[in-house]
């Protein structure tokens, strides 16, 4: 339902009042760049105006801003958080921007994002209102603690590209290229180490708070689909690495999020069997069976059922050849070694601890 029109008068007023914000803070930032290259700033590092009249100079963590968007969204300028914005709207904006390339879009993406169904004069009024609200915002989080944050150049709003950002979606994509990369050029541990970092970065969904702004799900289901791939490859380079424990909690992650994934289950099971526990093995498959039927009303594919009944005569062969092979030595205590070598040979060769979850 489209919003009547405010009045011609407002209407210009709040243009005119953009403008002016726009115009200031075109100038800070003139400012800021005629004081970085003075003599006395060589390192570009020149205190906001305000602050030179003050006597005292301000920390370059003024021009940081720490952004988490995986979970609740949080945002931290020079180590605090900003004064509360009032507008959702102006809020949300600066969530999209922070979303986009170059933290910068076009006012009718932002106008298709937040007004779609909103007459184009009243969408306009609307953004206006939004931008100049978020400003208001964040006064003090530009550079050097100037008001310079929300800047319009050339057909786009942007967040102002003296800021550094250091957002967690960003890290979190870059040590996911770098595993990726390091598992293709045949280095594994380089590998690992990278994935361990995407894990670490990926603190829950995109916005989780924002569950209900549409523009938000194309990236919350990109980034999950990375994650999830993250945990695909670190539980197979944790099998390779026979440690069965990362490999199966990297599996019961995987799961938490998608409890439909059956390559996840074979996996699980696999790592159970490997570590001699059979009751788990029995479980993960029912549950496995048990989700599948009551949501899906089908049973596990033909190649899960084969895995377990496979899994599962494999380890009752196991615990005969442990029992043959153990021999009793200083007193009570049993070492188990040669009967768990045999084993885990018997496993290998019916290769099923070995095998990447698409398997």
């Amino acid at each position: 339902m489209c919003r009547a029109p405010y009045p011609p008068t407002v209407t210009e007023a709040l243009k005119r009042l953009a403008v002016l914000e726009q115009e200031i803070a075109d100038l800070h930032g003139l400012m800021l760049a005629q004081l970085g290259c003075d003599d006395k700033y060589p390192d570009g590092t020149a205190p906001h105006p305000d602050a030179l009249s003050r006597g005292h100079i301000l920390s370059p963590m003024r021009d940081h801003w720490g952004v988490s968007c995986l979970g609740r969204f949080r945002l931290r300028c020079a180590e605090r958080p900003p004064a509360p914005c009032p507008s959702r709207r102006g809020w949300g904006v600066l969530l999209y921007l922070l979303a986009m390339p170059g933290y910068a879009a076009t006012p009718e993406a932002l106008l298709e994002a937040f007004w779609p169904d909103t007459a184009l004069e009243a969408g306009n009024h609307n953004l206006q209102v939004a931008i100049s609200t978020l400003r208001r915002a964040l006064r003090g989080c530009g550079p050097a603690g100037s008001n310079a944050t929300v800047l319009c150049r050339d057909g786009h709003y942007l967040i102002n590209p003296a800021i550094t950002i250091d957002q967690d979606t960003e890290r979190f994509r870059a040590a996911f290229t770098r595993g990726n990369q390091a598992a293709s050029a045949g280095r594994p541990a380089d590998a690992l180490h990278a994935w361990e970092t995407a894990r670490a970065c990926y603190g829950g969904p995109f916005l989780a708070d924002r569950l209900f702004d549409e523009w938000t799900a194309v990236p919350r289901i990109a980034l999950q689909e990375s994650y999830l791939a993250v945990l695909s490859s670190l539980a197979i380079a944790y099998v390779h690495a026979a440690d069965w424990v990362q490999a199966a909690d990297c599996c019961r992650e995987i799961l938490a999020i998608d409890p439909y994934r059956e390559d996840a289950y074979r996996q699980l099971m696999r790592c159970q069997a490997a570590g001699a526990r059979l009751a788990e093995v029995h479980r993960t498959y029912g549950k496995c069976r048990e989700q599948l039927r009551r949501d899906l009303q089908i049973d596990p594919a033909p190649e899960t059922t084969r895995l377990y009944v496979q899994l599962i005569e494999q380890s009752t062969e196991t615990g005969r050849i442990l029992s043959e092979n153990c021999a009793p030595i200083e007193g009570s205590r049993l070492f188990w070694d040669r009967g768990r070598a045999n084993a885990a040979e018997r496993l290998a060769d019916g290769g099923s601890h070995v095998r990447q979850l698409t398997g």
